[in-house]
């Protein structure tokens, strides 16, 4: 089986990290499959970045990256993120597409051109879109937190803004038959989110959850790890791991305020983060990007427990990283976190918003060692049953065997028996 794996990046940012992941799951058990990305960064053979576009194509290029740029720079924090359904023509892209059985999109914002995309694509493979966020369910925005009582209003402009891109996406989709894509949630939060939506609520949607190297996200050496990030040994530890600290959607500015009361209980308490940013006082230990995944695991190893205080999640890698590693887990009870964390077992789990609470949980956990190791056992052991690289890969072959057969039926059967 031939498969193609879409995405914009192949090393930036967790979807991207998420789909390579993937991609090198399934060559691991054989699978034939390819990554194509706009952007290439990791120097994988296997991985191909885009190529083959002529002069008129480089020009639009240009000119949307200057678009892009003045769009960041309009967007409110916030928002997190925006993206428009429209890019530069992808006949590049759709040229190699012609001799797969599969292709399976994943976080492709800023690369695909909806429109065109999906009038072009050869109708050979089937079409499996793996969801990171809830942009594909969106119009301009990447997540929506007031959609589900959470998060900023949409200043007024963006949203007349998101719900015209919306439509264009709806549009786009209409000339996909139901049979051809199935649509893959991480979560189940945003496989409900995908069932009820305007784009992609007719076609199938199935749960599968990320996997990751258990091998490589293992329990380090715990004096070895604090020595390695200059944490003292004898300090209780709370580990944070956010593209950015200062990410609104990722609750940076909550976790401020979490620490602070945390601190009013156990004034030793330091906090140890990476992303970019800065330290915010002398307590916490900010080590800045960590791009190697065996430095992120050694991070997780330092820390007596991993928090999570993000708005709207789908199932962020950062938490099945910290199980991996033995590490329990407080979060908010948002998005996929609880498909994850199980409260009293791998960790605890408290009401969005909840500050105080947050606090209070992460205090219980750091105080009671006996309880901690028991919760970091546990997680690494559920880690290793549930969320293993092969197990993921396994169930993506299983999946892809089954769409092409029913794409194939779909393609030769009558019109009437279609619909």
């Amino acid at each position: 089986m031939r498969v193609s794996l879409l995405s914009t990046f192949d090393g930036a940012g967790g979807a991207a990290r998420a789909a390579y992941r993937l991609h090198a799951g399934l060559r691991g058990i054989g699978v034939d499959s390819t990554m194509r990305v706009r952007h290439s960064r990791l120097g994988d053979d296997s991985v191909v970045g885009q190529t083959g576009i002529g002069r008129w194509h480089r020009l639009a290029e240009l000119g949307y990256r200057a678009v892009s740029k003045w769009r960041e720079r309009s967007v409110p924090a916030e928002l997190d993120y925006v993206s428009s359904p429209k890019a530069p023509s992808n006949r590049a892209l759709v040229r190699g597409l012609a001799g797969d059985d599969v292709v399976n999109l994943h976080w492709v914002a800023d690369w695909l051109d909806w429109g065109s995309f999906f009038r072009r694509i050869p109708n050979g493979p089937a079409l499996v879109w793996t969801l990171h966020d809830m942009n594909p369910l969106l119009g301009a925005l990447h997540y929506q937190g007031t959609a589900l009582g959470v998060g900023p209003a949409v200043p007024a402009g963006w949203g007349r803004r998101s719900a015209a891109w919306l439509k264009q996406k709806v549009s786009a989709l209409k000339s996909v038959p139901t049979e051809r894509l199935t649509v893959v949630s991480p979560s189940r939060w945003l496989a409900a989110e995908a069932e009820a939506s305007a784009t992609l609520g007719r076609f199938p949607v199935e749960v599968i959850p990320y996997g990751l190297e258990v091998d490589v996200y293992r329990p380090r050496d715990r004096a070895v790890a604090r020595a390695a990030f200059e944490v003292p040994d004898d300090a209780p530890v709370v580990a944070f791991v956010s593209g950015a600290l200062s990410n609104v959607r990722k609750g940076g500015a909550l976790l401020r305020e979490v620490t602070k009361r945390l601190r009013e209980r156990l004034p030793e308490v330091v906090l140890l983060s990476a992303g970019s940013g800065q330290a915010w006082d002398d307590q916490h230990r900010h080590v800045g990007k960590l791009g190697d995944d065996r430095l992120l695991a050694m991070l997780y190893s330092a820390a007596d427990v991993f928090v999570i205080p993000s708005q709207q999640d789908n199932l962020p890698n950062t938490v099945l990283e910290a199980m991996a590693c033995g590490t329990p887990v407080v979060g908010f009870e948002v998005g996929g976190v609880p498909d994850m964390v199980r409260p009293g077992e791998t960790g605890e789990l408290v009401p969005y918003g909840d500050v105080a609470g947050m606090a209070s949980a992460l205090e219980r956990v750091l105080r009671d060692e006996a309880g901690r190791r028991e919760m970091g056992r546990r997680a690494r052991e559920v880690a290793e049953a549930e969320y293993p690289l092969a197990l993921q890969a396994e169930r993506y072959r299983e999946l892809f065997e089954r769409v092409v057969t029913r794409w194939r039926a779909g393609r030769f059967a009558s019109p009437a028996t279609r619909l």
